[in-house]
């Protein structure tokens, strides 16, 4: 299987304490036309090296900051003209902000969505601000349960930092 993963964007709107993007201004989107380009030509890849399966990855910066309506466009096109592979579509998200047009796109193409989140509350917080601050950890998780209460498979992962582990297994327990 042919996994390409799509950094969408540079941008996030989170700050967090070990991001390796340095500041968060200028900020670049992908746009319809260069989505649907690389989708086809990573689609024509696979066809060229005879694979029957192909896995786009949605990943950024945050792939949430792209138009849902942009994913959706390119993702119907892609599954419509490539019928004879299996594409599957993942998105590793901050899960931050689920708006519901979002959580329609991921329930209409059964999108893998993988939420970062880094452990406990006091663990989370101390590490993922949004970029005015605020604590994200009671957002995170409440769309990680709005997810799974509208049957979305969802995984989490999580950074491990030395903040996580100088607080024993507290960690694990969210």
């Amino acid at each position: 299987m042919l996994t390409i993963i799509i950094k969408g964007t540079n941008g996030c709107n989170l700050a967090c304490s070990y991001c390796s993007l340095g500041e968060k201004k200028n900020f670049k989107y992908i746009d319809e036309e260069s989505l649907k380009s690389l989708m086809i030509f990573a689609c024509n890849l696979a066809k060229y090296r005879k694979e029957q399966k192909i896995n786009f990855i949605l990943h950024g910066g945050e792939p949430t900051l792209i138009s849902p309506e942009i994913y959706d466009v390119c993702i119907s096109f892609i599954k419509k003209k490539y019928s004879e592979l299996d594409i599957t579509i993942s998105m590793q998200t901050n899960g931050l902000v689920l708006t519901d047009k979002f959580l329609q796109i991921i329930k209409k193409y059964d999108i893998n969505v993988g939420v970062s989140i880094d452990g406990s509350e006091k663990i989370h917080n101390s590490e993922r601000k949004t970029i005015d601050g605020k604590d994200s950890f009671t957002m995170v998780a409440g769309n990680i349960e709005k997810m799974l209460a509208d049957n979305v498979q969802v995984s989490c992962l999580m950074v491990l930092t030395k903040n996580a582990l100088e607080n024993d297994l507290e960690y694990l327990r969210y």
